[in-house]
Parts: structure tokens; C-alpha cells; sequence
């Protein structure tokens, strides 16, 4: 690989021969870092690097070596020293010193510039207004931006964590952070677990570390003033806040006060201020805050049962009330994770090739291969890179998927990438399955054994097993049981990304359950199946990446402590969570089911029946409607002695006549022949 790099070296020397080869100063490359956001990082690096670092004067001759380098995805220039180290896929950025900088081989394209609701819309004249629509046309866009509408999202709703986390307040830099009404995190007692834990949640305002080395989470309220010393505590800002419009003056109903400075904390009235815009930054949630020096500081809340209304109308602004003559300062803001800081979160593919909602299965006895790549583009260079490796699949957590020629293209979740190893090239599969369509059986083909075809018709399901460890089954209530099984199934969907009634308590059993048992001395056992994703694949890796995580770990202990708390007879000491070896049974794949049509045919056939038969006898039948028409078109022939010889009804009602006279008395001047 040496000789590579240095025959590299030696070509970009002769193709670039205006570059200076001397060194770069480090104002000149923080320069470069800076204009190009999302590819060059000032002061980081990539680990684990690849053997044999070679010297590059620029940053820019660094990048060409590592680009020319068939293992290099990305590299670390050391401006000291010149020195270029590279690092293939699935290497990790680390924070390091300053004249370091570490970057992509090939940038990614650039990130599509946010919409103008979260860059650059206000809000204009008539905001708010009296009436919704009018508070609306107050924006540029004709509507007010909901909450949190410009934060990232999973594809089930659930809010990603954001890279960029800021402490904005600490115990160690003279916070008090002596908060009240927070949230007790059970099975959390140290602070790099308790602050870890925050840090990766977005909707963690704040934390604390009490004397008994119990973690606490939440927006706290009454931070400064009280009989109590935490061992440490951080407020934290996730991702970027936007000032929309200043409200000063207003009075905004449905906020909350947290705290009041009656006790005199805040020597000036500016730190009181600061101190309360920093609690609503702090919550992602919060979309106004106010400070008035005779009422506090009110934030919006969302774990009260009230808040303000969306859209802002005048019925809950005012500019006349006490409060709102003693606002002296105040905001509505909004929060923001720029799509490059936003965890699990694929890059926006330039990728015209590929297939989304799809992956690529390869057949049996063919060549695979699985890697971890940052983006889709990174996947495909990866495939590039194998002589035997003829498409990929890419999920957005970084899992890259290589497979030869012989695969075929099979559905997937909307997330997954699929396509070729170049676009120039046109991709031939053995079946070729639309994205949104379930495979249907089709002939075995070359390259395809009968397994590989069959296994087609089958889905892979994945049992889970934990131990909860110190909490005793057989001493568990059965309110207790069921309200840990209620949550532990809201837990479960959380973490794998799942809807709640994807997690079963048997491979083919009832939705929404799972299944605690209580076998020997203080544990407690979860046990709980999913479908596998894909459902028709047999790997489970990532799925099993999930359930075996430290992160699935923490999220059960604290199912388990907001139902069963200390004192409870059933703990029996600190709650840990460990999970157990998976397992992966396959089911066959259950009968499409069967539309409308299908199910009602029966009904419309018997109704069509129906109606064709009062149709075929409604002539037989004489109506009362028929014999008043028929009165009506007789009546004059009756009147003048005439009857129809061929009417039917005259007929009918001549020898009804005639059969009733034989039982009445004949009338005078009446006779019979």
C-alpha cells in the first residue's frame, strides 16, 4: 500500500504543479475547513487509521492521495507535520487537537439549503391576529411553523438526537442547579452515564447527579435558591435556537413559571434574563419564554396539560394586562438540528441510480458482504472497490450491504438505498421486484438455487430475552405486571423503531404483548418477538445491533423504574437489564389478505339475484296503483255499455262480478238466462 501511496504522491505532483509544496499555514486550512462545511473538520480525526501515513504538504494533496487510495474513504492531515493518515469505512471521528483536520477522500454533495421556515421566515405586521387564518397570513408562507417542525425525524415520528449539544449551564462554571420537579432516572447512578444519557436525548433540558447518586432529568424549575447541593448538574442546548419575534410587552397565556427571584439570587436584572432564556433554549419543546421582575420567568412547558394554541391568536396575546407592562424581556423561538448534525440520519443521495424502499438479496452460495458506511454514496464507493461486489444496500444507521451479481432486488423499509456499484452501469438481477410491491414467487433462475426462491415465502422472527435483574416476579403485584408489560412494549417499539403492535409475546402471537416470567432467586425475564427487518431476510444483525446496545439496556431500567419504584417490596437492590442471546425462528408468510371485492362478491350476487327476480315476476303481480290506472282508462267504455273483449282486467272483474251475484239476492227487474 506504501508504494501506491507514493507513486500517488508523485502523480498529483506532476497534475497539480501550481500546488505549493510547502506548508500549509493554520489559518490557510482552518480557511478550507470552513468553506467546506460537512467535509473538512478542524480539530478532529479518524480512528482506527490504516498503517503507513505518508506526508502531504496540503490539505488538499492529502485528500487527492486518500481519493487515489483504494482503502482510504477518509483521511486526518496533521498541519505539524504534514502528515496524511488514512482510514477506510467504519472509522470514527474523534475530537483532537486543533492543527489536526479530518475529512472525507471524496466530499459528499452539498446539503440542500433548509427552507425559508427555518432559515430566514418572520413573522409580519398583524401577528397575532384575532382569528387563525389571519394569524396565519401574517407569515410569508401563510402559516405559522409548528413546533419542532424543522427537527429531524425517524420515519415513525420520533425525534432524532442532534450532534451539536451545548452545556449552556453547570455546576462546575457556578450554576447552583438545585432544580426541583425533575424526573428520576432509575438504574442510572453515576454522572458520565446520567450526562451520556441526556446528551443523546433530545428532549433532555437538563440533569443532575443528587447526594445519593440518583439521576434526575427534565426542565427543573426553582434552580437557584434551595436547602440543597447536587454532586453535579449541566444544562444542556440541543442543536440551534431562532428568534422569530420579540416579546417584550405581550402577556402570553398557558406558560409556565419557573422560577421567581423574591429571594434576590440575581444581583442584575440581566442575569435573571439570560437565566431564563436559557431554561426555554434548553427545551426543545419551549417555543415562548418572558421574565417580568415582579412576576418571574414563564417558559412554555410540555409536560403541563396546557399551552399556548397554535396558531398565536389575540386570545391568548395580550398587550394590556400587568404582566404584560412589566415584561421587560422576552421571545418566540424556534429550535433547529441541522440535517448534517442529525444522528441515524442519511445523507441526501445524488444517487439518480438507486432504488429506495429496497435492497438487494444475494443468492445463495454467492459472494456478500457487509460494512459500515456514513452515507450512501460512501456505500456504493465501497462496493466499487470489490472486483466481486456488483450492488448495495444502504439503511440509513450506516449499515452498507455488498452483493454480487447474482442478487435480486427484493423489498425493504422506506429508509434503505439499493443500486448498482456505479450508475454508469446498468444493473441486471435475477428478479427485479418494485420497491413497493411484496416479491411475488417466481421460477427459480440462473444463479438461484430452490432455497434461495423459497425462502421467499417465509418470515424471520426475532425473540428477544432480557433479565431484569433485582426484581423479584413472584412478589410483583399483577397491576404491577401489567402496567411493566404496557411499558415495556411502548419501550421496545421506541428503540427498535417499530410501531407498538409489531412487538408480539410469541412468534405468531397476540400484538402489543409481551411476556414476563420469574424462573429462580431475584430476576425477572422479558421475553418479546418482532418480525426481522427485512421480514423475508435471515440477517438479523441489525436488529440484534439494537437489542444487545447499552441504549436498550438504560431505556428497560427506566421502564422499570417509572412503574416500580425503591420500596417496593419486589426490588431487591439496584435494577440492571441484560440482554440474552436472540433468537430467529422462520414462520411461513401469511395469505395476503383479501380486498373488498373478495369478501362481498357473495352479498352483491344474492342482492343482484334478488332484484332480478321482482323484476321477472313485478308483471304478474297486480298492483293497487295498476288496477286505479286501469279503472281510469275503462271508465267511459263502462259508462257506455262497451267492454274490451281483450282487456284482461275487464275480463277478470266480469266474472268476478258474475260469481258474486249467485250468493246476493237478485235485485228487481234482474234476470238469468
Amino acid at each position: 500500500m506504501l508504494p501506491v501511496a507514493v507513486l500517488a504522491y508523485f502523480l498529483v505532483a506532476v497534475v497539480l504543479p501550481d500546488c505549493a509544496w510547502s506548508q500549509q499555514s493554520e489559518e490557510e486550512i482552518k480557511s478550507i475547513a470552513d468553506s467546506h462545511p460537512g467535509c473538512f473538520f478542524a480539530g478532529w480525526e479518524y480512528k482506527p487509521a490504516i498503517p503507513g501515513a505518508v506526508v502531504a504538504p496540503t490539505l488538499q494533496t492529502c485528500q487527492l492521495l486518500c481519493e487515489k487510495n483504494a482503502s482510504c474513504t477518509v483521511f486526518t492531515y496533521w498541519q505539524a507535520n504534514s502528515s496524511c493518515s488514512f482510514s477506510g469505512d467504519g472509522a470514527m471521528r474523534t475530537k483532537t487537537t486543533s492543527l489536526a483536520v479530518a475529512g472525507h477522500g471524496v466530499c459528499p454533495p452539498p446539503t440542500p439549503a433548509p427552507p425559508a421556515a427555518c432559515s430566514t421566515e418572520l413573522p409580519g405586521n398583524g401577528f397575532p391576529s384575532w382569528t387563525i387564518k389571519s394569524s396565519n397570513a401574517a407569515w410569508p408562507s401563510g402559516k405559522q411553523p409548528k413546533n419542532l417542525e424543522c427537527w429531524p425525524t425517524t420515519w415513525i415520528g420520533k425525534h432524532r438526537p442532534c450532534d451539536k449539544v451545548h452545556v449552556i449551564e453547570d455546576t462546575k462554571v457556578g450554576w447552583p442547579g438545585k432544580c426541583r420537579d425533575l424526573k428520576k432516572v432509575s438504574g442510572i447512578r453515576d454522572e458520565a452515564r446520567c450526562s451520556a444519557l441526556c446528551r443523546t436525548d433530545p428532549k433532555c433540558p437538563s440533569w443532575q447527579l443528587a447526594i445519593n447518586t440518583s439521576c434526575f432529568h427534565g426542565l427543573g424549575v426553582d434552580c437557584y435558591v434551595r436547602d440543597f447541593t447536587p454532586v453535579a448538574a449541566q444544562r444542556l442546548l440541543h442543536g440551534n435556537v431562532r428568534k422569530l419575534m420579540d416579546l417584550t410587552g405581550w402577556q402570553i397565556l398557558g406558560l409556565s413559571r419557573i422560577f421567581l427571584d423574591d429571594n434576590g439570587y440575581f444581583g442584575d436584572q440581566q442575569d435573571a434574563i439570560k437565566a431564563c432564556r436559557k431554561s426555554c433554549y434548553s427545551d426543545i419543546h419551549c417555543q415562548y419564554w418572558q421574565y417580568s421582575p415582579k412576576f418571574g420567568c414563564w417558559v412554555e412547558d410540555a409536560t403541563k396539560s396546557y399551552a399556548p394554541p397554535y396558531p398565536l391568536t389575540l386570545d391568548w396575546a395580550y398587550r394590556t394586562t400587568p404582566f404584560a407592562a412589566d415584561c421587560v424581556a422576552g421571545e418566540m423561538i424556534q429550535h433547529i438540528c441541522p440535517a448534517e448534525a442529525a444522528r441515524k440520519t442519511s445523507s441526501s443521495s445524488n444517487l439518480d441510480c438507486a432504488t429506495r424502499g429496497a435492497r438487494y438479496e444475494p443468492a445463495a452460495g454467492t459472494w456478500s458482504d457487509t460494512t459500515v458506511s456514513v452515507t450512501a454514496s460512501q456505500c456504493q464507493k465501497a462496493c466499487a472497490r470489490q472486483p466481486q461486489c456488483a450492488f448495495f444496500s444502504f439503511w440509513s444507521k450506516g449499515r452498507c450491504e455488498r452483493a454480487g451479481p447474482g442478487a435480486r432486488l427484493v423489498a425493504a423499509q422506506t429508509g434503505v438505498l439499493a443500486g448498482p456499484r456505479s450508475c454508469s452501469e446498468t444493473p441486471t438481477t435475477s428478479t427485479s421486484v418494485p420497491p413497493s410491491a411484496t416479491p411475488a414467487p417466481s421460477t427459480p433462475t440462473a444463479g438461484v438455487d430452490e432455497h434461495s426462491r423459497v425462502k421467499r415465502d417465509y418470515i424471520y422472527m426475532v425473540g428477544m430475552n432480557f433479565t431484569i435483574h433485582n426484581v423479584q416476579y413472584g412478589t410483583l403485584g399483577l397491576q404491577h405486571r401489567s402496567l411493566l408489560e404496557s411499558k415495556f412494549v411502548e419501550t421496545l417499539a421506541d428503540q427498535l423503531e417499530v410501531k407498538q403492535k409489531e412487538i408480539m409475546n410469541m412468534p405468531e402471537g397476540t400484538p402489543k404483548t409481551v411476556r414476563l416470567e420469574g424462573r429462580h432467586g431475584p430476576e425477572t425475564f422479558l421475553l418479546a418477538w418482532t418480525q426481522n427487518r427485512p421480514s423475508d431476510s435471515s440477517d438479523t444483525s441489525e436488529l440484534k445491533a439494537i437489542i444487545m446496545s447499552p441504549q436498550m439496556a438504560a431505556a428497560l431500567e427506566l421502564a422499570v423504574g417509572d412503574v416500580v419504584h425503591l420500596g417496593n417490596e419486589a426490588i431487591m437492590g439496584h435494577v440492571l437489564v441484560s440482554a440474552n442471546p436472540i433468537k430467529v425462528e422462520a414462520h411461513p408468510a401469511p395469505e395476503a389478505e383479501r380486498g373488498w371485492w373478495e369478501r362481498w362478491w357473495p352479498f352483491f350476487l344474492l342482492l343482484l339475484l334478488i332484484a332480478g327476480a321482482i323484476f321477472s315476476f313485478g308483471g304478474c303481480i297486480m298492483w293497487p296503483g295498476q288496477e286505479k290506472d286501469s279503472d281510469m282508462d275503462y271508465g267511459e267504455n263502462e259508462r257506455v255499455g262497451f267492454t274490451d273483449p281483450w282487456s284482461t282486467q275487464s275480463r277478470a272483474r266480469e266474472y268476478g262480478q258474475s260469481g258474486l251475484r249467485r250468493y246476493l239476492p237478485k235485485r228487481q227487474g234482474e234476470f238469468t238466462v
